[in-house]
């Protein structure tokens, strides 16, 4: 008996190829998603949401503080103490800045994916 047919005989009885898909060659489907990887998400996502959430509160407690704090006495008599803790027209400024970077980078991508297809 050959080889390939012992193969086939391992596989089932299916054919030489079942049996090399069986030994774990790169031949075999791949199964997406699989129970590993999505245990593994379900790990990750509540630390990611947190993630997010953490950054959502700080800005907002920076925003909160800044708005208390200023705008109660006349600019010319702002002292250290009193300026905001962030200067907001600066961040206006850099998310105007990243938002426009990401609209050219989807607008790039789909121009390229359309001539493409």
């Amino acid at each position: 008996m050959s080889c390939d047919a012992a193969a086939g005989r391992r596989a089932g009885g299916l054919s030489p190829l079942a049996g090399r898909l069986q030994r774990g060659t790169n031949l075999a489907p791949r199964r997406f998603p699989s129970e590993q990887s999505i245990e593994q998400f379900g790990e990750a996502m509540p630390a990611f949401v947190g993630f997010i959430l953490g950054v959502l509160v700080t800005i907002g407690g920076a925003y909160v503080y800044d708005a208390s704090t200023t705008g109660t006495q006349p600019p010319a008599q702002t002292s250290v103490e009193q300026r905001p803790m962030v200067n907001w027209d600066v961040v206006n400024n850099n998310w105007h800045g990243f938002t426009t970077s990401v609209r050219r980078g989807w607008n790039r991508l789909a121009s390229s994916l359309h001539h493409a297809g």
